[in-house]
């Protein structure tokens, strides 16, 4: 895997930043924004049921574009990837996956 302390992709491994910290990233006002979005899908489809696939076809547009214009802004691009390298570095320093590292504290008994 490389030494963790160098904070750049290797070319054997194929980084998708996005995938797993785009979702976490919702500092950035931008993304809050894109809620709205989600929300208006996630009612759509609930109230449609079976039908969702033909009539929240808008609401699937918006969301994928709103979505994309995200993805593609360098900026939020390089914070998901400098995310992505640090769980990664994280990872292979302790071994232990972000959803399985949790604080546990001792008990007495």
């Amino acid at each position: 895997m490389g030494h963790p302390a160098v904070r750049d992709p290797h070319g054997a491994e194929p980084v998708s930043p996005l995938h797993g910290t785009a979702s976490e990233t919702s500092r950035n006002d931008d993304i809050i924004n894109s809620l709205h979005w989600v929300a208006a899908f996630n009612h759509c489809c609930k109230e449609t049921g079976f039908f969702m696939v033909f009539k929240c076809r808008e609401e699937n547009a918006a969301l994928k574009d709103c979505l994309t214009m995200h993805y593609k802004d360098p900026a939020f691009f390089e914070e998901c990837k400098q995310e992505y390298l640090r769980e990664k570095e994280e990872f292979e320093r302790t071994g232990i996956a972000k959803k399985n590292r949790t604080q546990k504290l001792p008990t007495s008994m």
